[in-house]
């Protein structure tokens, strides 16, 4: 009798586990209120963008969404609360207030944006996605980054794909379109007083800006953050490509790279 009810209890006992274990599998499995891979994009970036009033920011208030792949972050400290995304119309900039942002949105991550609550904005005439304005200059007013907390409201994280390869573009293809894209240009060089010098100030964290020129004609500036993790390489002093972020602040042409392998510059130089 005992040798029978011994079998029992380790029946019962196992089941018991068995049952503990799966529930604890369908617990963690799918975590509640994922939303994953379910939202679809409705708007282009493009159609976002031409939907902005010059010189305003406005409060996205409709169920608009829209999405892009990851083409820059904070992985390197040269984007400041940023990451970058596009698809295949245009690029644009998100403001998020946090660090450490590329563990959560890497390289090529395709995302999803709910823009309801969300405000666009202008920063040197570079459109930009934050979290709210500030109107204390009513004729300047100031984007605000989304709050950490809300990041989760906002951007739903999708699947890692291929990086998208940068718009090989000429001098004279950069305009307004291209903002916020990755591009890449070829037969460039930094300006000959501005080759060997670092990136930027590491020291005094000051944002420093190289002059770049293109054997064809025209110039951009290569802008770095005196707290990028490469502020204290030197640039090179050859010729050859140059990729990364195209913006611009008024009227100055800018790139923001994501590293030093963004350039490329072994061959002679023209000037």
């Amino acid at each position: 009798m005992n040798q029978m009810y011994e079998s029992w209890m380790v029946r019962r006992i196992c089941f018991g586990l068995l049952a503990c274990c799966t529930a604890c599998a369908a617990k963690f499995d799918q975590p509640p209120g994922y939303a994953g891979t379910n939202l679809q994009a409705t708007m282009s970036i493009a159609s976002l963008q031409q939907s902005h009033i010059p010189g305003n920011a406005e409060k996205m208030t409709d169920g608009q969404v829209i999405s892009g792949i990851v083409t820059a972050n904070d992985a390197n400290d040269n984007f400041y609360k940023t990451i970058v995304i596009q698809d295949s119309t245009a690029g644009i900039s998100i403001r998020m207030d946090g660090f450490g942002l590329a563990a959560n949105y890497p390289l090529g991550l395709h995302i999803f944006i709910r823009l309801n609550g969300l405000w666009m904005g202008e920063y040197g005439g570079m459109l930009q996605l934050g979290g709210s304005a500030d109107f204390s200059n009513p004729a300047y007013p100031e984007l605000l980054p989304i709050p950490a907390p809300l990041f989760t409201k906002y951007i739903v994280a999708g699947s890692i794909e291929p990086l998208p390869p940068p718009l090989k573009l000429r001098y004279n293809e950069l305009d307004q379109e291209m903002h916020s894209r990755l591009i890449e240009l070829d037969s460039a060089e930094l300006a000959a007083s501005d080759t060997g010098k670092p990136y930027a100030d590491a020291v005094n964290k000051v944002t420093v800006s190289h002059r770049v020129r293109f054997c064809g004609g025209g110039s951009l500036y290569l802008r770095t953050s005196g707290y990028a993790s490469f502020a204290k390489a030197k640039t090179p002093g050859g010729n050859g490509r140059i990729r990364g972020i195209y913006t611009v602040f008024g009227s100055q042409k800018q790139l923001v790279i994501r590293d030093t392998s963004d350039l490329f510059m072994p061959g002679p130089r023209c000037f």
